[in-house]
């Protein structure tokens, strides 16, 4: 799954609670982290990670593949939904994954 097509699950902790359930089952929810695929990009391939289980780091390496961290689940789900629920302009998921990834480069 890409970045822009994981918003959709996140526009609510309920949403975002079955597709977790699902993708990473057995871990809980505020134990997540997501990680993008070799760069910060809304095309990029996401993976969940237990943050229990790998390094505290910005970039990791898992099986010959970088990763590049996003942010941790319940924080990254917490901005998608507030994007989702502004009231004008609404921001459809490609517009509203570009937004997080500009807070994650530039404020973060």
């Amino acid at each position: 799954m890409k970045l822009n097509e994981l918003i959709s699950h996140l526009k609510s902790v309920e949403e975002a609670e079955k597709i977790i359930s699902i993708e990473i089952p057995d871990v809980e929810f505020g134990s997540i982290d997501i990680y993008l695929k070799d760069r910060l990009n809304i095309e990029s391939e996401i993976r969940f990670f237990d943050a229990e289980t790998i390094p505290n780091n910005l970039v990791i390496e898992v099986d010959g593949i970088n990763y590049v961290n996003l942010f941790p689940l319940p924080m990254t789900q917490e901005i998608v939904e507030g994007y989702a629920n502004l009231s004008a302009p609404k921001l459809n998921d490609i517009e509203i994954a570009q937004k997080l990834l500009d807070y994650r480069i530039k404020d973060a």
